[in-house]
């Protein structure tokens, strides 16, 4: 693919070598030059100097060819603005903004603005910690942060149904599943479905 990536502090720089080294043709837009010496010794991608919601600049750093666009600067209305203008103006098929305020992220989606939050995702993430769970790993769809977590079957639950298991959690606030010995999966729309003490539950929700 024919990515750009617009900012190349750490995150950018680290997903621009990433990029590069899978095989894509990155270009990089960053206010400052000195930000390309975070990029590895053997980037072969394209560089560019100049202010991010600049069209010209945009141009110039390969816009109207590219397949992709990663907004990354450390500032979330620029990350918006270059992710509008790459849709509305140049057409770019996929565009992702990164933004820190948690809070705007459900409001820039409404406007179709494909963002994630790394305020949710460590805050997730440490959450999970916190409370011991297993195994968490997250996936973000339009901003919002789906959390999938692998534990231990709670004691309480054991020899319980699906049905008993979504009364006694409140519906609609978490989906259920089953993983067994086998490693086959139960979902919770079969209500009978009776918990053993070596089944492991699949949590999903969304944080």
């Amino acid at each position: 693919m024919n990515i750009l990536i617009v900012g190349c502090g750490k995150v950018g720089s680290h997903l621009a070598n990433m990029l590069f080294h899978q095989g894509h043709d990155v270009s990089v837009l960053d206010e400052h030059s000195e930000s390309f010496n975070r990029l590895v010794d053997d980037f072969a991608g394209f560089t560019i100097e100049g202010v991010a919601i600049d069209q010209d600049n945009l141009r110039q750093a390969g816009i109207e060819g590219c397949d992709a666009l990663a907004a990354v600067t450390n500032d979330d209305n620029t990350n918006i603005m270059v992710c509008e203008i790459a849709s509305q103006v140049f057409h770019v098929p996929k565009t992702v903004a990164r933004v820190y305020d948690a809070s705007r992220v459900n409001f820039f989606t409404k406007f179709h603005v494909r963002s994630m939050s790394p305020t949710n995702l460590t805050a997730s993430t440490i959450s999970s910690m916190l409370l011991d769970h297993e195994n968490t790993q997250q996936l973000v769809i339009d901003g919002s942060v789906l959390s999938f977590t692998l534990m231990k079957m709670p004691f309480e639950w054991i020899g319980a149904t699906f049905a008993d298991i979504c009364n006694f959690s409140g519906p609609g606030q978490m989906y259920f599943g089953v993983l067994d010995e086998s490693g086959h999966i139960t979902l919770a729309s079969q209500k009978d479905r009776v918990m053993a003490s070596s089944d492991r539950i699949v949590v999903t929700s969304i944080v």
